[in-house]
């Protein structure tokens, strides 16, 4: 909000239409995208150290898909404990073999 100049409306309103992304944490609480927000005021973000998460399963079968949300949850739930934002999320559909 302070970056962009907006109140906490204004910022909440244009998340609700998908101008900024958000992710809900498990305390209810949300975070807004920086590069989003930092893209509104015309500037790109950079950083030194990026937060990228990588989980893996075996296919795509209906228990790869929980398997993967499992993941991805618990991947979150880690990087929130350490005051931490996913940069990115990489998603691997594939055996271990190929």
């Amino acid at each position: 909000m302070k970056v962009l100049g907006k109140s906490y409306a204004t910022v909440r309103r244009w998340a609700d239409r998908g101008r900024i992304r958000t992710t809900k944490l498990e305390n209810g609480h949300i975070m807004y995208w920086d590069e989003d927000v930092w893209k509104m005021v015309g500037k790109k973000i950079s950083k030194e150290n990026w937060v990228t998460l990588y989980c893996r399963v075996g296919g795509t079968t209906e228990s790869d898909r929980k398997l993967m949300a499992e993941q991805q949850r618990l991947l979150h739930l880690w990087c929130t404990a350490r005051g931490l934002v996913a940069d990115q999320i990489y998603e691997d559909w594939a055996p271990s073999t190929e």
